[in-house]
C-alpha cells in the first residue's frame, strides 16, 4: 500500500489539495491518502480520512501562530510515527519546512506544493520566510506551482518543477437554471482580503445591481458586519458552501469579481481558481491592474480590469457594464472562444511525480 499525507496549515482542506490527493488516489489501486489539518478557528472535526488540529487562535495573529505551531509539530509527528507516509504532499511554505524537518528521519518523499507564495507587503516578513522556505525547497523531491507565472521566482529550482495550474474539474460543469431580477456580481471563495471587498461594496450599493459573497473566509464576518451597519442593502452573504455546488453561484453571476490587492506580490503572480473557472463557465471576471493575470486578460480581452484600492475607479468600471452592453458582448465573445483548461491536463504530470516516487 502506498502512503499518502497531505498537510496543510487551515481548516476546511483547500479544494486544490484534495484534488491532488484525489488524483493520486487514481494511480494505484492500493493507495492510501489521508490530510493533517491545522484548524486555527476551533470549527473542523477528524474523519477517518481527515485528521485535524484543532486550535481557537484565529487565523491573522503570527505571535501566536508561532508559538502553537510545536503542538501543531508534536501532532504531526505522532500520526506520522503511527501512518508511516511514503508521500508527503505539503501546502505553503511553513508546512514545507515543517515536514522537510524530519523527511530523511522519517524516510518519505516530499511534494512542496506552492499554492501561494511566502511574499507580502513586509519586506523583514518576506526575508524571514524566504529563509525557511529556501530550506524547505532545497529538501524537497518534487515542487508544484499553481501558476505559470511562478516560474521566473524559481528558475534555480525549475529542474524537479511542475506547473499544476487550479484548473476546475470538468465535472462541476452543470445546467442550473436560475432566474435573476436583475445584473448580479458575484465573488465566490472565502474572503481573504477586507479592503478590497469592502471597496467594492462601497461602489455597489447604490446601483441597480446585486453583490453576492459565496464563502467563509477570515473576513466574511467583519465585511458582513461594515455592510449592515453601513445600511448597503444590495450585498448578500450566503456562508460556507461545497466544492460541487459552485456550478450553481456561476450560473447566478453575470459578473465574477476576482480583483485582489496588487500590493501583495503574491497577487501579481498568482493566477485564481476564479480565473479558470470563469473562462470554464464562459463569464467574465473584474482582475486587478499591475498583475500577471490581469495583463493576460487585457491581451486577450476576455474580462475586465481595475484598481480594487479606488471605489471611484470600481464605481466607474460598473456604470460602464450597466449602460453599455456592448463592453460584455465583445469579450463575451473573446470568452466562448478562448481555450478552456480542466484538471485532466494535470493527470499525466501529477502521474509522472507519483511513479518516480513509488
Amino acid at each position: 500500500m502506498i502512503k499518502i499525507l497531505c498537510i496543510t496549515n487551515s481548516y476546511p482542506i483547500h479544494p486544490r489539495l484534495r484534488k491532488i490527493g484525489n488524483t493520486f488516489l487514481g494511480f494505484e489501486k492500493t493507495t492510501q491518502v489521508k490530510y493533517f489539518a491545522w484548524d486555527r478557528n476551533n470549527i473542523g472535526e477528524s474523519s477517518e480520512e481527515d485528521i485535524v488540529f484543532s486550535t481557537n487562535i484565529g487565523y491573522n495573529n503570527n505571535l501566536l501562530k508561532l508559538k502553537e505551531i510545536r503542538y501543531f509539530e508534536k501532532a504531526y509527528l505522532d500520526f506520522v510515527k503511527i501512518y508511516k507516509p511514503h508521500i508527503v504532499i505539503a501546502r505553503f511554505w511553513d508546512m514545507a519546512f515543517l515536514a522537510s524537518k524530519h523527511k530523511d528521519k522519517y524516510g518519505y518523499h516530499l511534494i512542496y506544493d506552492i499554492n501561494d507564495m511566502p511574499l507580502t507587503d513586509n519586506i523583514l516578513k518576506d526575508t524571514i520566510y524566504k529563509y525557511f522556505e529556501r530550506k524547505a525547497l532545497k529538501k524537497a523531491d518534487c515542487i508544484l506551482l499553481s501558476s505559470r507565472f511562478y516560474e521566473e521566482l524559481y528558475k534555480k529550482y525549475l529542474f524537479k518543477t511542475y506547473i499544476i495550474e487550479n484548473y476546475p474539474e470538468k465535472s462541476i460543469l452543470k445546467v442550473y437554471n436560475n432566474k435573476k431580477e436583475r445584473f448580479t456580481l458575484s465573488f465566490i471563495g472565502g474572503v481573504s482580503y477586507y479592503e478590497t471587498a469592502k471597496n467594492l461594496c462601497d461602489a455597489a450599493k447604490e446601483m441597480d445591481m446585486d453583490v453576492k459573497f459565496f464563502g467563509a473566509g477570515k473576513e466574511n464576518n467583519k465585511l458582513d458586519e461594515y455592510c449592515q451597519r453601513n445600511k448597503i442593502k444590495n450585498v448578500e452573504f450566503y456562508g460556507i458552501y461545497n466544492y460541487p455546488d459552485i456550478y450553481k453561484f456561476y450560473h447566478m453571476s453575470d459578473l465574477i469579481w476576482a480583483a485582489y490587492p496588487y500590493i501583495n506580490k503574491n497577487v501579481q503572480f498568482s493566477i485564481s481558481n476564479k480565473f479558470f473557472e470563469s473562462l470554464l463557465f464562459e463569464k467574465l471576471g473584474v482582475f486587478s491592474i499591475n498583475t500577471k493575470s490581469g495583463e493576460y486578460i487585457e491581451k486577450n480581452n476576455i474580462g475586465f480590469t481595475v484598481d480594487p484600492y479606488s471605489v471611484e475607479k470600481i464605481k466607474e468600471l460598473l456604470k460602464d457594464i450597466l449602460t453599455n452592453a456592448s463592453l460584455l458582448e465583445k469579450r463575451t465573445q473573446n470568452i466562448k472562444k478562448h481555450k478552456k483548461y480542466t484538471w485532466n491536463e494535470n493527470i499525466p504530470k501529477l502521474e509522472k511525480i507519483f511513479k518516480s516516487m513509488t
